[in-house]
């Protein structure tokens, strides 16, 4: 049994299936949030720069995947489960001898890890960190036994990496902190939010009667429904918003608590103001066109949709969680951050935006930092690589 070679457009080069990549993205899985539009933005910036870029997935499903670039080789290696796709992964490393292997997700990291040693690789393994581990082991309602399961693997094969890319620094201080992992490991390397598509498809219509012609002010935020994203706080605080400013408000993504927060929305007699249109291909022109964008999550690892709404100047809230919007607000010079899981104050920085919205000039010149050539390099600086 081979790793399935697949791709969106098949591969049309056999010369190119030889050639040794220099880097392989091992993913569970694309996914449908915010990880794997950034990993497609730099998948291609590594590619025009030259560099032989394969991506090993799990599952190979997801709205993101008719995006990949053509010169990416894909393979489906058909599981990411730590035991099961030891041997699917061992054939990849054996067929493919990339350079090196960065994995997402711990159970990909160690699933990378027996392979290297089954293969006897060469391959130097990255894991890149996208959210405050400490955070996803004690706070996300992980039963005991997994805990304890996930610590036991953390601390026997964490060490065996050859580095650690952080997307934000409070990721790379918890690392440090809690799980001794050594500064001399870690690299603090930006998403790549940013590409001249973002503000290109920026220019397009937002296809929603609330924004052709936009009669009031519109709130916005964007993310999955669920629990992370923090939407019943957003909710409430509309709702005292509204009481001072007649205003709607827009949610786009799709996920498992759309029913609660409907409920939500019609028990506090705010259907008609709040709308919800699910996953939307090109949320770009939204962020153009609205008052404030909000960001209410109870945590994250960036926060990516922050940079899309500040690169079109559009004023920002966001809740002062772990971690990112601190870093990337700049301690509040360029937004105003709330409390986690405080409808009050949210609402209230919310009004005091939309009365004084600040100017969108530092807004936009300040996101400009987050762009994929940017992260591209800092990828290649991390991993020791030269351009070919």
């Amino acid at each position: 049994y081979w790793p399935e070679e697949t791709s969106v457009d098949m591969c049309s080069s056999v010369e190119k299936h030889n050639i040794r990549p220099d880097i392989t993205f091992f993913l569970a899985s694309l996914g449908s949030g915010g990880i794997g539009k950034m990993r497609i933005h730099l998948l291609r910036e590594l590619i025009k720069k030259g560099f032989k870029v394969d991506l090993a997935l799990g599952d190979t499903s997801g709205p993101y995947l008719s995006q990949l670039d053509p010169n990416v080789s894909l393979f489906k290696i058909g599981s990411s489960h730590a035991l099961i796709g030891i041997i699917p992964f061992s054939l990849y490393l054996l067929r493919r001898r990339p350079k090196v292997v960065i994995c997402e997700k711990l159970r990909v990291n160690v699933l990378a890890h027996r392979a290297r040693i089954m293969t006897r690789s060469n391959c130097r393994i990255f894991a890149s960190i996208h959210g405050v581990l400490t955070h996803k082991l004690e706070h996300e309602g992980l039963p005991q036994h997994k805990k304890q399961k996930k610590y036991q693997l953390i601390r026997k094969w964490y060490p065996r990496n050859d580095g650690f890319i952080a997307v934000s620094k409070g990721i790379a201080d918890d690392l440090n902190k809690h799980f001794n992992i050594p500064m001399s490991k870690m690299h603090v390397v930006h998403n790549p939010v940013l590409t001249p598509e973002v503000l290109e498809k920026g220019k397009e219509n937002a296809y929603h009667p609330w924004l052709n012609p936009k009669t009031i002010p519109i709130i916005l935020s964007v993310g999955r429904l669920v629990e992370q994203k923090g939407y019943e706080c957003l909710i409430h605080s509309f709702g005292k918003v509204r009481q001072v400013i007649d205003c709607r408000l827009i949610i786009l993504g799709e996920g498992a608590k759309r029913e609660d927060l409907e409920s939500l929305v019609n028990k506090l007699g705010l259907q008609g103001h709040v709308s919800m249109p699910g996953f939307i291909q090109n949320p770009y022109p939204f962020m153009r066109l609205s008052d404030v964008f909000v960001l209410s999550s109870k945590w994250e690892g960036f926060g990516n949709v922050i940079v899309e709404a500040m690169a079109f100047g559009t004023p920002i809230v966001a809740t002062d969680c772990p971690a990112g919007p601190r870093e990337i607000l700049q301690g509040g010079k360029l937004g105003k951050l709330v409390p986690v899981e405080d409808p009050f104050s949210m609402a209230q920085a919310i009004i005091d935006t939309l009365k004084s919205p600040p100017d969108p000039g530092p807004l936009m010149e300040a996101a400009k930092k987050y762009t994929a050539k940017n992260c591209a390099e800092n990828y290649l600086h991390a991993l020791g690589l030269n351009a070919p």
